[in-house]
Formats: C-alpha cells, sequence, structure tokens
C-alpha cells in the first residue's frame, strides 16, 4: 500500500539534496546532514537509512540545531499512500513493518512466512524471526492485520465491507 522510502530512490533522493542533504551509500543507502549539527551537546554527523520517518528531529529540522547549507527537512513524516478496495475473501491479512523486515524479505517472502500461521501474532512474531534469521541487523517490528468476514447468512445476505480511508 506504500512504497519503500529509501534514499536512494531518484525522486527521495531528489527531495533531499534539492533541501541540501546529503545522499550516500553506507552498506545501504542513507540521508545525511550535509555538516556537523549540535544534537545533545555534541557535534554529530547524522545519518538515516529511510527517507520518511516518525521522529528524527535532526533530520527533519537540521537548521534548528546548527547545521547549515540546509533549506528544509531532509526527511518527512509524510508517507506515499496508496488506498486499495479490501476484498476480505482473497486478501487475508495486513503486515505493517519497519525496514529492518523490508531490507531483507521481499513481498512475497513476507506473505510465505505469515500465510504459515494461524493468528496475527504469530504471524508477526514469525515475520520478525526470519528477518533476524536471514541477517537483518537493524531494529525488527512487524504488525499483522487479520480480519473477519462478514457472516453471509445473517442479515440481508450482504457481506461486511472494510473501509480504506
Amino acid at each position: 500500500l506504500t512504497e519503500d522510502h529509501k534514499p536512494g530512490r531518484s525522486d527521495e533522493r531528489r527531495r533531499i539534496e534539492a533541501a541540501g542533504g546529503v545522499v550516500d551509500m553506507q552498506g545501504v543507502w542513507r540521508v545525511y546532514t550535509p555538516g556537523p549539527a549540535n544534537f545533545g551537546g555534541r557535534s554529530v554527523l547524522w545519518g538515516l537509512a529511510v527517507s520518511r520517518a516518525f521522529g528524527d528531529l535532526l533530520l527533519k529540522e537540521p537548521a534548528r540545531y546548527g547545521c547549515s547549507g540546509v533549506s528544509g527537512e531532509l526527511v518527512s513524516a509524510m508517507p506515499e499512500v496508496h488506498a486499495y478496495d479490501l476484498r476480505p475473501a482473497d486478501d487475508r491479512f495486513l503486515v505493517l513493518a519497519c525496514d529492518g523486515i523490508w531490507d531483507v524479505l521481499g513481498d512475497e517472502d513476507a506473505v510465505a512466512v505469515c500465510a504459515e500461521h494461524r493468528t496475527a501474532d504469530f504471524a508477526a512474531h514469525a515475520l520478525v524471526r526470519r528477518a533476524f534469521e536471514v541477517g537483518s541487523d537493524d531494529n525488527l517490528t512487524a504488525l499483522v492485520v487479520t480480519w473477519q468476514l462478514g457472516d453471509a447468512s445473517a442479515g440481508d445476505g450482504e457481506t461486511k465491507r472494510q473501509k480504506v480511508d
């Protein structure tokens, strides 16, 4: 439902560099402040492996922390979201996970891991374990959301529809 928000994506790289940020490959593509910033009483060079995130104030307001040459936010909290109608009879679950999962597992791999489990909590736990097993060295967080089909024999015979905003 979203695109990966990575600094190496050409459109993200253009946005970051236009604001004065630096995009560089350090194991993975990362966005960096163009120079040191003062944070917590220390002078730091700061980088992040995603181009959109919650938190990370130093990359959202680098000029506020004394980093010169920046004209805006380098990392944005605004995701790119695409809305799709759910087909509850076909779409069994939704996976929300951090980059530590998606850096090592593709969409199909994640679906295969989750489909092996009958509950959302077991599926999420298995997804985190699988990402660790295949070598993720980042933080690992996953949430699997499931839903129940409406009872077609109750009411007017129509199944409940999920609302997506």
